[in-house]
C-alpha cells in the first residue's frame, strides 16, 4: 500500500511477543519503513530492549496517540530526521543500560523457598461461609438503570485524557469546564442508551467448592469431582525477613486441611451492541459520540462487574451486612477480591480459557476469546471471586525459570509456551 509508517498497538501482553516477531519479519523482508509502537501494555523500555534490536529501521515508542503526528513530521523532515534518529538511538541505549542495572540489582528466592513463606492462614479458626447457591447462574435481564448506579466515573475522564477524580474534577480550575461538558454529554448519551435499551448487558457467574493444591486450585462439581484446575503463580522477588511471597491459591483452604472452601468466577459484558452503536455514529461522521459510546460501554461493563460482585457477596452470605456508599464500592472497601487473568496477580491470559469452559461463558454471554485471549466484544470483564477475609491484590513481579518450568509441567504445556504467555514477568 506504499505506507510511510507502520504502527503496532498492544492492548494485552501477548501483543508484545507479536511486535518482536513483526519487527524481525520486517528486517528479514528488507523493510525500512519506520515502526511506531504504542498501546496499553507497551513501554519505552520494552521497545528499546526487545523490539528495536530486531529491526535496523526506526523503531520508536509513542506513549500517547496525540504525539504521533509530531513524531511523523520529524521523521519525514529531511532536516530533522538525522537529529531525531541520533536522539532515538541515545534514548534506546540509555533504556538498555538502566534495564541491565536494575536486573543486576534484583534478588530472587527459589520457588521452593517462596512457597515456604506463603501467606499463612489459621484454617481451623477462620470462618468460611457456605454460599446460598452453588453452580453457574446467568443474568440476562440486567437493568441498565440499576447498573448506572455502580459506574465509576473517574476513568471516564481519564479516557479523554483529563486526569482527576470524580466529582472533584468538575471543579478543577483548568480542566473543570471541559470535564463538565464531557459529563453532561456522557450522561445524556447514557440516558438515551437506558431509555431505548440499546445495549443488552449479560453476565455469567458461578460459585463452586474449591481447595488449593500447592499454587493451584481445584474446582469441584456437585459430587465433589474435579471439574477443572486453576493455575496461579507466586512472587519470587526478594522480600524482607517478615515478608510473604503471595500466590492467589494462599487464600483458598488447602485440600489437605479437609476444610471445604469455595471460589467463584464471572464473565460480564455490556453487549455487542456497543461496537455497533459506536460504528453507527462513526459512519455518520460523528467521531465524538462514537468514542463516547465506546467509553461508556467500558464503564458499563466495569459497573456490571461491580454490581454482580455485590450480588455474589450477598448470596455468599458475608456481604449482607455491608453498608457501603458508592465511593466505598469504587475504593473496594469490601471483603473479597475479583482478580482477572492477565492482570498483575495472575498475569497468564490463558487461564481465561478455564473460566470460559467452567461458566460456558460464550454460550451464556456471547463473549468469545481471540487466539491471544482478548475478549470480544471489548466492553467485557472477567475474573475470579475469592472470599478470604484477608485476600488482597498484589503485583506478581518477575519470576525465575524454576517456577516457569514447574508451571509448564502443572499446565501440561511446553516451557517455551509458558514463557510466551509470561514474557513480561520473566526475570531471566
Amino acid at each position: 500500500h506504499g505506507a510511510d509508517f507502520i504502527g503496532l498497538s498492544g492492548l494485552i501482553t501477548p501483543s508484545l511477543d507479536e511486535m518482536v516477531y513483526n519487527a524481525r519479519e520486517m528486517e528479514r523482508e528488507g523493510f525500512r519503513i519506520p515502526l511506531l509502537i504504542g498501546g496499553a501494555t507497551t513501554s519505552r523500555a520494552h521497545t528499546a530492549i526487545k523490539i528495536a534490536p530486531g529491526y535496523s529501521g526506526i523503531v520508536d515508542h509513542i506513549p500517547d496517540a496525540s504525539l504521533v503526528v509530531g513524531v511523523c513530521n520529524e521523521i519525514m523532515d529531511p532536516e530533522k530526521a538525522s537529529f531525531y534518529m541520533e536522539k532515538l538511538e541515545k534514548s534506546n541505549f540509555e533504556q538498555k543500560q538502566r534495564f541491565e542495572k536494575v536486573r543486576g540489582q534484583a534478588e530472587y528466592v527459589s520457588i521452593e523457598k517462596a512457597r515456604e513463606k506463603a501467606f499463612p492462614t489459621d484454617w481451623e479458626n477462620i470462618e468460611i461461609e457456605r454460599p446460598g447457591r452453588l453452580g453457574v447462574f446467568v443474568f440476562d435481564d440486567i437493568s441498565l438503570e440499576e447498573v448506572a448506579g455502580y459506574i465509576d466515573w473517574s476513568p471516564f475522564f481519564w479516557a479523554w485524557e483529563l486526569k482527576g477524580v470524580f466529582p472533584k474534577i468538575l471543579e478543577h480550575p483548568e480542566r473543570g469546564t471541559q470535564a463538565k461538558k464531557l459529563y453532561r454529554d456522557g450522561q445524556a448519551l447514557l440516558k438515551r442508551i437506558i431509555l431505548e435499551k440499546i445495549f443488552t448487558p449479560r453476565a455469567a457467574v458461578g460459585i463452586f467448592r474449591a481447595n488449593s493444591v500447592g499454587d493451584d486450585v481445584e474446582i469441584y462439581g456437585e459430587e465433589k469431582q474435579v471439574l477443572t484446575m486453576v493455575h496461579f503463580l507466586r512472587q519470587q522477588e526478594m522480600r524482607s525477613k517478615q515478608g510473604c511471597y503471595y500466590c492467589l491459591s494462599d487464600f483458598i483452604a488447602p485440600r489437605a486441611s479437609g476444610i471445604e472452601d469455595y471460589m467463584g468466577g464471572f464473565v460480564v459484558t455490556a453487549g455487542e451492541e456497543v461496537e455497533k452503536f459506536s460504528e453507527d455514529f462513526r459512519l455518520k461522521g460523528d467521531d465524538y459520540n462514537s468514542i463516547m459510546t465506546s467509553v461508556l460501554g467500558d464503564r458499563i461493563a466495569e459497573a456490571i462487574a461491580e454490581m454482580t460482585h455485590k450480588k455474589i457477596r450477598d448470596l455468599w452470605g458475608y456481604g449482607k451486612d455491608e453498608k457501603l456508599s458508592s465511593e466505598d464500592l469504587i475504593n473496594e472497601k469490601y471483603r473479597g477480591i475479583r482478580p482477572a487473568p492477565g492482570y498483575p496477580s495472575c498475569p497468564d491470559h490463558t487461564e481465561k480459557k478455564v473460566l470460559w469452559d467452567l461458566l460456558e461463558a460464550e454460550n451464556h454471554t456471547g463473549v468469545s476469546l481471540t487466539e491471544s485471549f482478548a475478549m470480544t466484544p471489548p466492553s467485557s470483564v472477567s475474573g475470579f471471586y475469592i472470599a478470604h477475609p484477608e485476600s488482597r491484590y498484589f503485583f506478581l513481579g518477575k519470576i525465575l525459570e524454576d517456577q516457569v518450568l514447574d508451571y509448564a509441567e502443572r499446565k501440561e504445556i511446553s516451557p517455551e509456551e509458558a514463557e510466551k504467555w509470561l514474557r513480561p514477568n520473566l526475570g531471566y
